[in-house]
C-alpha cells in the first residue's frame, strides 16, 4: 500500500512539470509535451507500471502542448488533449494507438 502511495504522490507531482497523469489499475499514463523543444509540433503519451517506474509504451502524437489526458470509466480509451491544436485525441488503451 506505500509503495502504491509513493507511486500516485510521484506522478501527481511530475504532473505539475509536464502535463497530465491519469491512475488506471496497476498503470498511470503521463501526457509529456515538449513545447520548448527541437519538435514543438508533438507531444508523447507514456503508459507506466506504478509499482515499478517501467515505461511500457510511448506514442508519439501529433498535437502541440498536448496537456490533459482521462481514463474512460472502462479503462478502454484514453482521452489527451492538446489545445493549441484543437484537438482530442482518443486512444485504445489496449493498442496504445490513436483511434480513428
Amino acid at each position: 500500500m506505500k509503495t502504491k502511495l509513493a507511486a500516485i504522490m510521484f506522478f501527481i507531482a511530475i504532473s505539475m512539470f509536464i502535463g497530465g497523469v491519469a491512475l488506471a489499475e496497476d498503470v498511470v499514463y503521463v501526457v509529456n509535451s515538449y513545447v520548448h523543444s527541437a519538435s514543438p509540433g508533438s507531444s508523447t503519451v507514456s503508459m507506466i507500471r506504478n509499482n515499478t517506474f517501467a515505461i511500457l509504451k510511448t506514442l508519439t502524437i501529433s498535437g502541440e502542448a498536448a496537456h490533459t489526458v482521462a481514463v474512460s470509466p472502462d479503462k478502454s480509451r484514453l482521452w489527451v488533449t492538446a489545445p493549441r491544436s484543437d484537438i482530442i485525441f482518443i486512444i485504445d488503451a489496449e493498442t496504445f494507438e490513436v483511434s480513428s
